[in-house]
């Protein structure tokens, strides 16, 4: 299940190797029984021209943010990290980061009912000016990335 589901306006360039960035917020991306599935998104991401980023926790990120050349990113959060690297975002975006900080979309991964519940409650309160949509299967991952990059065939 997808929740909002149309693809944002802005579309990730599929340019020159590793142009954008997918970054990965969760503690599951360094988790063993999670690497197919971080391969699997490595791969992909790498088909459309970008390169996996992984992060345990939104400090993590803010730090790699703070200290990289702008370039596009779409953000995968799991409902822990989301709050903190919103709050990331925002500090960024106070900093006056360049426009390549500013992400594409951010995913949020909600694997459970409960899980799903809040996320989706707490998205429709935000007035955020970035594509939040609320992901509950890794497939769904795969199919923004093709989707907001566009045809990944070479």
């Amino acid at each position: 299940m997808v929740l909002g589901s149309r693809y944002p306006s802005k579309v990730l360039s599929q340019g020159d190797a590793e142009s954008w960035r997918l970054v990965w917020c969760s503690e599951q991306c360094f988790k063993q029984d999670h690497g197919e599935i971080k391969k699997s998104l490595a791969a992909t991401t790498r088909k459309a021209g970008g390169k996996l980023m992984c992060f345990k926790r939104a400090s993590k990120f803010a730090a790699w943010l703070s200290d990289r050349q702008p370039s596009p990113l779409m953000l995968l959060a799991d409902w822990h990290e989301l709050k903190p690297c919103i709050g990331v975002l925002d500090r960024a975006d106070t900093a006056c980061s360049g426009i390549g900080d500013k992400p594409v979309c951010i995913l949020v991964f909600a694997r459970s009912e409960v899980a799903l519940a809040q996320a989706h409650a707490w998205v429709s309160t935000q007035s955020i000016d970035i594509k939040l949509t609320i992901v509950q299967d890794f497939s769904d991952v795969h199919t923004w990335i093709t989707g907001v990059v566009g045809d990944t065939q070479h």
